[in-house]
């Protein structure tokens, strides 16, 4: 990647300028604002209003080139920026429990006149929690020419918005109060809402979609996580039987949020070549869609276990190919007629005077890209997150002989959607034969033709799926390595199994125009971009996190390994420098192995320089 040096200079001139910003805001903020009861503008014991927050500056430079398959998108090179990421969250919490009583005599006392309706529902304890969130990645403005120059195009050319969409966003991203009386306890609003033992990756910790569209899975899950407009509520029972505690919690969710995949043209997208067009279908803000459930929550002894059922929505989408519901230039939600069908006769002749990168290449590129226009035009991609249940069950406890707490979760996923494989030409199957091939139906024949008017859809199954998660958490002194500090050791396995694994051999599919093998929707290289990768009917990772600190925690050294057995695995050696407000990380992403699952990102091996700031 070729840049000019009034380029290069920009790039370290806005770098250093964002570093610097942060050292400037975290010199002169450092500060918490209270305000209590008896003693005005003075931290207390009795703090009702604070303010805190944490700003940081994440760069991420790759230290190996694009693969070939990823250069078709992204052709980066080694040493080019992945990632200038700036993030604030600001967090604002005010207890109201003595203000609504009454019994607040500081600034703000005259609002207990507003405030005193809320005494009907007598509540023991009261409080609102406000985050706002704001990210701008300058990858996309100062970064490679790739990023910041060069626009994402489907196989049309036609330029896709994926610059616009991770340049910057400002969220009021959660925003909620908490009524607590007696054994009830209420959170209304705008929230994030976690269930489950594991750490890394996700079994009964469904509820809340997650984001990665900065970063995927090399970004903690709390900093993915999205709020959803939720009721939480929660019943302390106490002691019932051998349990000296009880909870029953529910909730539901009224929201249209679903994951955000990482989308194409992004440093951190899987390595697909140009397609169609992706919509992404949302639920409905009604109680039809609406997330919800229940768990029961205790102890027994040194137990703590919980069992759980709910509704969510997954964060991996299901990809379906189909004629467009809507007449060209109608946005979603506008009523307008269907879009027209295919024209069978209009399909051949399309095939006929062209090619796409699929298909043996033609030595015209304009009668290529009429049939990939034909295409673009008359398909696009339903990117659906459908509904589905979950139950589980989880058990923890502690082990004080061995300094070690060990977790345990199992979840049951019903009727879990699939993509299905197919062959490089299985969506051109009536042109090439003439005949209506799987996926599509016949509306109606054309009455001057006499050929069929066609609409597509392509094909997509379900399985349950079981997973479980077994971990243990050892906080454990290795002398000779450090004598001050203990290290605190991680580990966990997380198994899946499909069982209703569909593995129909491609082969087989392929002449009938048919589809086949449950798979992920990459291309898979090794086929020559001609299928999609497939999917193991059995997955098993493992996990492992080890850390330590020195010098009363101003030095923190980490490392983290996950390990795939389907032959990926991802090395992440750290260390952390703090001297309050600063934290300063240097990491490094190892990412290596088969191309499947964590594999995906096997080329994008990088190292981050974080400085973050805590208010």
């Amino acid at each position: 990647m070729h840049r000019h040096p009034t380029e290069r200079g920009r790039w370290w001139r806005r770098v250093g300028l964002s570093l610097g910003l942060l050292v400037y805001l975290g010199q002169g903020t450092a500060w918490a604002i209270f305000l209590d009861g008896r003693e005005g503008i003075l931290p207390s014991d009795e703090e009702t209003l604070r303010f805190n927050g944490r700003m940081y500056n994440r760069t991420a430079m790759a230290t190996e080139d694009a693969a070939d398959n990823t250069r078709l998108r992204t052709p980066y090179s080694s040493w080019n920026m992945l990632q200038n990421r700036t993030f604030i969250q600001m967090e604002l919490r005010h207890n109201l429990t003595d203000l609504v009583a009454g019994r607040y005599n500081g600034l703000l006392a005259p609002l207990h006149y507003l405030l005193a309706p809320i005494r009907l529902l007598a509540p023991d304890d009261i409080d609102y929690f406000i985050t706002y969130r704001g990210e701008y990645d300058g990858v996309w403005d100062y970064g490679p020419d790739v990023f910041s120059e060069r626009f994402v195009r489907n196989t049309a050319g036609d330029k896709l918005d994926t610059r616009q969409r991770l340049r910057h966003r400002h969220r009021l991203f959660e925003a909620y109060v908490d009524y607590t009386k007696g054994p009830l306890f209420l959170r209304i609003g705008r929230q994030n809402l976690s269930w489950g033992e594991t750490d890394v990756f996700r079994l009964l910790d469904q509820i809340n979609p997650l984001d990665a569209s900065f970063g995927g899975f090399l970004v903690p899950l709390d900093e993915r996580r999205v709020p959803l407009d939720m009721l939480r509520m929660v019943y302390g029972l106490g002691s019932r039987g051998p349990f000296s505690e009880l909870d029953l919690e529910g909730f539901v969710a009224l929201d249209n949020k679903v994951a955000d995949p990482v989308p194409s043209g992004s440093p951190w997208a899987t390595p697909n070549p140009a397609g169609i067009n992706g919509f992404v279908k949302k639920p409905a803000r009604n109680f039809t869609d609406a997330r919800g459930g229940g768990r029961i929550l205790g102890v027994v002894g040194d137990f703590t276990v919980s069992v759980a059922h709910y509704y969510t929505y997954l964060d991996s989408p299901t990809l379906r190919v189909v004629t467009p519901e809507k007449a060209p230039g109608t946005r979603p939600g506008q009523s307008s007629p269907m879009a027209p069908p295919i024209n069978l006769g209009e399909f051949q002749a399309a095939l006929a005077g062209g090619s796409v990168s699929r298909c043996p290449p033609v030595a015209d590129p304009a009668r290529q890209k009429f049939l990939n226009c034909f295409l673009v035009d008359h398909f696009h991609a339903n990117v659906m997150f459908p509904k589905i249940q979950i139950s589980g069950a989880t058990m923890s406890f502690s082990v004080p002989r061995f300094y070690a707490v060990v977790r345990s979760e199992f979840a049951y996923f019903y009727a879990e959607p699939f993509f299905l494989n197919s062959a490089p030409d299985q969506i051109l199957g009536p042109a090439i034969t003439g005949k209506v091939t799987p996926g599509y139906k016949t509306v109606v024949t054309d009455p001057v033709t006499g050929k069929p008017l066609l609409r597509y859809k392509s094909n997509i199954d379900r399985s349950d799926v079981a997973r479980w998660s077994l971990g243990i958490d050892v906080n454990r002194y290795i002398r000779f390595l450090n004598p001050q500090q203990s290290f605190v050791i991680s580990a966990q396995a997380f198994g899946t199994h499909i069982l209703a694994f569909n593995d129909t051999p491609l082969t087989k599919a392929a002449p009938a125009f048919d589809f086949a093998h449950f798979a992920a929707p990459v291309r898979d290289p090794h086929r020559n971009n001609q299928a999609f990768v497939n999917l193991d009917p059995y997955q098993i990772i493992n996990t492992l996190s080890i850390s330590t600190s020195y010098r009363s925690g101003v030095i923190s050294p980490a490392l983290n390994f996950f390990y795939d057995w389907q032959g990926a695995w991802v090395v992440q050696p750290g260390i952390t420098f703090v001297r309050d407000p600063f934290r300063l990380l240097v990491q490094y992403n190892y990412i290596d192995g088969q191309f499947n699952g964590i594999g995906f990102l096997r080329d994008r091996d990088n190292i981050i320089l974080q400085l973050e700031v805590v208010i």
